[in-house]
């Protein structure tokens, strides 16, 4: 009987613990639903109470997991639980992991896969938007999991929409819309396909897209209200505000959800300001910022302010202060980084009002440049921009005003000098020999026109003749010299500017306006106009050779034809047949190590070193080229690979070298393999490789005594012409394959 007793009440015990877990795991299920079910706060993030409640269900399936051990609630509470570390935020690495359980629990059960998309989703969070992608590719090809294809379908185009791969994400959407016509995902497809419009800028069928969507029967509410926002965008992006008013007035009367309602607010504002209504439209905006604080709406809403103020009412100060309150309001928003760009443009043009060209040419010009790019590519004003290039160029005029000027008073200074020194030579005393009377005639003259007011008295006292007051010339003399001096500095300064305007600055400039000319689509006329003037007053400017390249869509390079017709030349010479036409290359290579710029002498002085002392083992005449290449401070990986050959007064490469099949390749002892023709590692740098140096490698400088039954020959910087060369380097005196060309010298630029 007490057996009885005590079995009755196990089963009585187990049967309350069932029940205890059955109200858990109910628990559980309500309070992730009740979360779910709550709207997200103004930033898109889950409330408080939501947060709260995602907690509540994650203990709770806590409890069910520790105390079972298999079976399908134990699968549940490892989904709900992982579904609620992910979606109240900052716990993905935890979510994962209770993904990686349920599946790993039962492969093939209920919840595995949304657990797989859920997984999707928390790698683009941690960083791995690669495995997401290749997680979710891999489901789709699965055939267990059909039902959630589509599902899955969606995620992929959302993440590619995310990464600005708006074809793919096209092709995921028309394989939802034609192969799943059915099924839920079929309509956010839908949705999905208009906003993909959207971010590519083609507004008309984005309206398109989202004006179906929004007139679909038996809609879901909110991806409704969704469409009609997006309509309402468009409109406001294709210009008419009108419409677009009327289809976020529709939102704002019916949307609950604080962060949708809050953006179609901001929408609102931004309509009313472009459909003439400023104070209205501004109010608007000053609204969202007081009613929705740090969220991305009021970001959103400051941006607004900062455009309103810079394009419309062109207040630079309030625009500046609404760009930076942008970071303020949310930090990480996605539009912070183009208000920070914004606020450093305005900030830059505040900046140089007062920079002089004539004292501050570099500091003018740095100004200038910086601020045409800002017009251009931050603050979208092109014609702003080409009026500050056309501005530079009218500089140009200002400052030979100058000169002129400068010029008209620096002849006027040296007249009066000249006239002064004649005088004071006039006035000077006379010993024995009495003036005659030309020199007091001209004094007289000089001194009336210089010291108009002087007289001079008689020995009975009447006045006279002007008077010769050689204390008054000094002093006109002595202020007037410093006033010259000061002239022909100022004038050295503006002719040396000047020159360099013709040179080098309005050149630049046409060539600044015709790459921003082509990349607004203006190739002809405009670029193929500034081609035609610069060829006519700038023929042989680089320039002009970069505006040519231009127009002819071939990749730009900043660079003198001159210097160009040279390199051309070295890469000929490079080309030539090593035993052919071996004079033929000395005689390019040796007229480019004399006419060339300091880059292309280097260049070819360090070939024909080479040539001499490897192809033909000439080191006397190899020095003069190697010694040209040592003195030259800017010779980089040349001079690096030069010391390994040279010292600067004997060879370092032929030591003890017996006879070798040149034919074959050899091996150095970095393991690097060296054709016998030595031609081809020279032309391996001179041809855009560089030096590669390992430490390890052996460079022999103390010549070793040859044996005495061995007798060899030592060969050094004297050896003389008829004197038998070894033709090949032993395999441990081998000279490292140089792989990279060191850095070309040549101004080099790429357009984007």
């Amino acid at each position: 009987m007490r057996r009885i007793r005590l079995l009755l009440a196990l089963v009585l015990l187990a049967q309350v613990f069932a029940c205890g877990l059955s109200n858990t795991m109910y628990n559980a299920r309500n309070y992730y639903r009740t979360a779910f079910e709550r709207p997200l706060n103004s930033n898109g993030k889950p409330t408080p109470q939501a947060v709260e409640e995602y907690t509540k269900a994650i203990k709770k399936c806590g409890i069910i997991i520790t105390e079972r051990k298999n079976g399908k609630q134990l699968e549940e509470a490892l989904f709900i639980m992982a579904k609620a570390l992910y979606l109240k935020g900052n716990s993905s690495f935890q979510a994962k992991d209770q993904f990686d359980n349920l599946i790993r629990l039962n492969p093939t059960g209920k919840y595995v896969p949304e657990a797989y998309i859920f997984q999707a989703r928390v790698l683009r969070d941690v960083n791995k938007p690669a495995d997401a992608d290749a997680l979710l590719e891999g489901f789709i090809r699965d055939p267990r999991f059909r039902k959630h294809h589509p599902r899955a379908l969606l995620t992929l185009a959302e993440f590619e929409i995310q990464d600005k791969d708006y074809y793919r994400a096209q092709f995921w959407l028309e394989k939802i819309i034609t192969e799943y016509p059915k099924t839920k995902e079929y309509r956010e497809a839908y949705f999905l396909f208009g906003k993909n419009y959207y971010v590519q800028e083609d507004y008309q069928k984005s309206l398109e897209e989202f004006t179906k969507i929004s007139k679909i029967r038996h809609m879901d509410k909110l991806l409704r209200l969704d469409s009609i926002y997006y309509v309402g965008l468009n409109q406001y992006e294709l210009g008419d505000y009108a419409a677009g008013l009327k289809a976020v007035n529709t939102v704002i009367k019916t949307e609950l959800r604080p962060d949708r309602l809050a953006q179609a607010k901001v929408l609102r504002g931004r309509l009313l300001i472009r459909s003439g209504k400023d104070d209205a439209g501004k109010a608007e905006l000053e609204a969202v910022l007081k009613d929705y604080p740090r969220t991305q709406a009021s970001a959103s809403a400051a941006y607004s302010l900062g455009e309103y103020y810079f394009y419309t009412k062109q207040d630079k100060i309030n625009a500046l202060a609404n760009y930076t309150r942008v970071k303020t309001e949310f930090p990480l928003g996605e539009l912070v980084p183009g208000a920070q760009e914004k606020s450093n443009a305005i900030t830059q043009l505040n900046s140089g009002n007062n920079l002089d060209s004539e004292t501050k040419l570099q500091q003018y010009l740095d100004y200038q440049y910086l601020a045409a790019e800002n017009y251009f590519e931050i603050l979208d004003l092109p014609d702003s921009s080409f009026i500050v290039y056309r501005r530079i160029i009218a500089e140009k005029e200002v400052l030979s005003a100058v000169r002129d000027s400068l010029n008209l008073r620096l002849v006027s200074v040296q007249v009066t000098l000249d006239s002064l020194d004649l005088a004071l030579a006039v006035a000077a005393p006379q010993d024995s020999v009495a003036m005659d009377s030309t020199a007091v005639a001209i004094s007289d003259s000089l001194v009336t026109k210089i010291l108009p007011d002087s007289t001079v008295v008689d020995s009975i006292g009447v006045a006279s003749a002007p008077a010769i007051d050689r204390a008054s010339l000094e002093k006109k003399r002595s202020s007037l010299v410093p006033e010259k001096l000061a002239l022909t500095s100022r004038l050295d300064n503006l002719n040396a500017a000047l020159e360099r305007f013709d040179r080098e600055i309005i050149p630049f400039v046409w060539f600044c306006m015709a790459n921003y000319q082509n990349k607004l689509g203006h190739k002809d006329p405009e670029v193929a106009q500034i081609l035609s003037y610069l060829q006519e007053n700038f023929p042989a400017n680089k320039y002009t050779n970069a505006v040519r390249m231009l127009y002819n869509d071939e990749n730009v390079r900043i660079i003198d034809p001159a210097e160009e017709q040279v390199e051309n030349e070295f890469d000929y010479a490079l080309g030539l047949d090593a035993t052919a036409s071996l004079d033929s290359m000395k005689t390019i290579l040796e007229q480019i190590s004399t006419k060339g710029n300091q880059g292309m002498q280097l260049r070819a002085n360090f070939r024909l070193g080479w040539l001499y002392s490897i192809e033909k083992a000439d080191t006397i005449s190899a020095k003069a080229y190697f010694d040209a290449v040592l003195k030259d401070t800017n010779s980089g990986d040349y001079g690096i690979l030069v010391r390994r050959l040279y010292d600067g007064k004997k060879f370092l490469i032929y030591n003890v070298t017996p006879e070798i099949d040149t034919t074959s390749a050899v091996t150095d002892s970095l393991g690097l393999m060296l054709p016998a023709d030595s031609l081809a590692v020279s032309d391996s740098l001179v041809n855009g490789d560089s030096l590669s140096v390992s430490d390890s490698l052996h460079v022999q400088t103390d010549e070793p005594k040859p044996k005495e039954d061995d007798p060899k020959p030592d060969i050094s910087d004297t050896t003389l012409d008829n004197e038998e060369v070894p033709p090949a380097l032993k395999e441990d005196e081998l000279i490292p394959v140089p792989e990279d060309q060191p850095p070309n010298p040549q101004e080099d630029t790429k357009l984007e």
